[in-house]
């Protein structure tokens, strides 16, 4: 029954837009200009099915009831409401049944319960893309890229509540969630030398206890107003590389894999120290014992402390 009603959605779709869309350029003399219209419109037809497609699905999974139970509290149903969620195709409307317990004082719904969308407008998906891309570049620099390649178009506003939300979210289960990741990695079978090394990295936050002594707190250009809420701090950042045989051409090992670490300014870098030698250890018991263990850093005297007090690096 999911099914037919999801062709038929999608069929439908098709036919009311593919003319909408499509003619005025499908009708004119090929050129440059009507293929791009073309391939546009084209576009907005497999958005419009696969919003209609996917909305189908979702609404034939309503349960049609008069009540709903949640954490023992009953709620009766009030009305069928529609909301936007922005899906891989775009924005997407679903109805939706609305329950209310007695007191009308909350509200429950079931569907948004049943596919994880409560208090959400990105879909799983679209979260993932965002968080994904904004690993390499920025929230407005996502925006862009994901309006010139895909379906849906989150505003920069909306990527970084998304990412807030995800931050929030791991930071309460992640140590759960690396070693769920370190459990999936294995060491390259033919690494020789395990690197590790950490360093420093100044960023500009605000801070209204303005900067560290002996360093500016204000970027070249930056105004005044701005400099005196905003300070450089530093960050922590960190890498596990695995080397393998040195390859005569080249004269140096060949690195087979990396991995990261990193941490926004903290005092002591307390939690950046203990991701990193989790990673390290990690890294470690994957390799054999009598692999060459190497640590590089710089001469910043506070991690040279840290190195020698920690007896973590040593033997």
């Amino acid at each position: 029954m999911t099914i037919e009603a999801m062709i038929e959605a999608g069929m439908q779709a098709f036919k009311e837009n593919i003319e909408v869309f499509c003619g005025a350029g499908a009708d004119e003399a090929l050129s440059a200009e009507s293929a791009h219209a073309v391939a546009r419109g084209l576009q907005d037809v497999v958005a419009s099915v696969g919003a209609a497609v996917y909305r189908a699905f979702l609404e034939s999974k309503e349960e049609v009831r008069g009540r709903a139970v949640r954490s023992g509290e009953a709620f009766r149903f009030k009305y069928a409401s529609g909301k936007t969620f922005l899906s891989l195709w775009g924005p997407m409307d679903v109805t939706r049944r609305v329950y209310q317990n007695a007191s009308d004082t909350r509200s429950c719904v079931p569907l948004d319960a049943a596919w994880g969308m409560e208090g959400e407008y990105l879909t799983v998906e679209v979260r993932e893309a965002v968080a994904f891309a904004c690993a390499h570049v920025t929230p407005e620099e996502t925006a862009a890229l994901l309006k010139k390649s895909a379906l849906f178009h989150p505003h920069p506003t909306q990527i970084k509540r998304a990412l807030e939300a995800l931050g929030e979210d791991l930071s309460g289960r992640r140590e759960i969630v690396d070693a769920r990741i370190r459990g999936a990695e294995h060491a390259p079978h033919a690494t020789r030398v395990l690197a590790a090394s950490l360093d420093g990295a100044n960023v500009l936050l605000r801070d209204e206890g303005g900067g560290k002594r002996g360093r500016p707190a204000e970027r070249p250009g930056q105004d005044h107003a701005q400099a005196e809420t905003t300070a450089y701090k530093n960050a922590m950042v960190g890498s596990v590389s695995f080397y393998g045989p040195v390859w005569p051409e080249h004269k140096t090992p060949q690195r087979l894999a990396s991995r990261y670490v990193s941490h926004m300014p903290e005092e002591r870098a307390v939690t950046f120290k203990a991701k990193f030698e989790a990673e390290l250890s990690a890294a470690e018991a994957q390799t054999p014992s009598e692999i060459t263990k190497v640590l590089i850093c710089d001469g910043a005297r506070g991690i040279w402390n840290y190195v020698e007090e920690s007896g973590r690096y040593h033997g």
